[in-house]
């Protein structure tokens, strides 16, 4: 049995939550999600939104492990299975995540990482007046699929230097919107294996650095995402950006990704004064007017 909300509503539902309307055309957004919104905004809108992106925390981990996962779900207000598309590998999951859109609309239908040409949410916030920051490890999809757009990109070399920055960010409030990268627990994996003693100490610090962008938005801004992901493959399937140990089910149909949307809110009062854009590239300033110069 799939799950029914689509992936592809996080776009949508993460533009509601500020006010901005999503492009004609794209998936429509998550109604728990809108629900939530407007139980915890009444008629107001989010004033800032931070997604968090720990990469390829699966499903079947929450569900073998839930005691690991207790601190983040007693961080979050909602906890949503989605299903994602397919291929289920990195960069077709984010642009179908951010741009609303199926792989053979936006483009992108393999374990590839090309600019994308269609619209995103980056975007449509861009259009919508908000500050916009990325925050990621280098040479990853997130980090290039996406390039660009009039945003900040601050791109490091250690997941270390990605959260202090991200939690500086949060602290200077010069963003409107955040979409943080970490892909440790990623990397760990497919080099010792999933469950490895190595792995698992990767994915108790995404854990916990979920809980700690928790507390800082609680008092700095509106709204958190945090995504789980779980894969599932058909016999035949291309295996060779997959770990085979992921597979949860073999399938005799067309493999589903499962994921697990986790969303808190907290609330900050407005503030008008911004401090200027401070972009980090390497330690090399290559953005210009926010614009990647490369």
């Amino acid at each position: 049995m799939y799950n029914t909300t689509p992936i592809t509503g996080v776009y949508a539902s993460a533009l509601r939550a500020l006010g901005i309307e999503p492009a004609s055309g794209t998936q429509a957004p998550i109604a728990a999600l809108d629900k939530l919104c407007k139980k915890a905004f009444g008629s107001e809108k989010a004033d800032r939104l931070l997604l968090y992106n720990p990469d390829a925390v699966a499903l079947w981990l929450f569900q073998k492990y839930n005691e690991m996962f207790t601190d983040a779900q007693l961080a979050s207000s909602i906890m949503l299975p989605l299903l994602s598309v397919m291929p289920s590998v990195t960069p077709v999951c984010f642009a179908s995540m951010y741009t609303g859109l199926m792989p053979a609309e936006h483009g992108i239908k393999a374990y590839v990482k090309p600019v994308l040409k269609c619209n995103t949410i980056f975007d449509d916030l861009v259009k919508a007046g908000k500050r916009v920051a990325l925050v990621s490890t280098g040479n990853d999809s997130i980090s290039m699929i996406f390039l660009k757009r009039s945003i900040d990109y601050y791109i490091y070399d250690t997941v270390d230097e990605v959260n202090a920055k991200a939690m500086e960010l949060i602290e200077k409030d010069c963003y409107d919107v955040m979409v943080v990268y970490n892909g440790n627990y990623d990397g760990t994996m497919h080099k010792f294996g999933t469950e490895s003693e190595e792995a698992i100490a990767a994915l108790k610090a995404n854990l916990a650095f979920y809980c700690r962008l928790v507390g800082a938005v609680k008092q700095d801004a509106a709204f958190v995402g945090f995504a789980l992901r779980d894969q599932l493959l058909r016999i035949g399937d291309e295996l060779s950006h997959l770990i085979p140990l992921q597979i949860e089910q073999v399938l005799d149909r067309p493999a589903v990704l499962l994921e697990h949307l986790v969303v808190s809110f907290g609330n900050r009062p407005r503030n008008d004064q911004r401090r200027p854009r401070i972009v980090d590239q390497h330690r090399v300033d290559l953005i210009d007017d926010g614009v990647v110069v490369l």
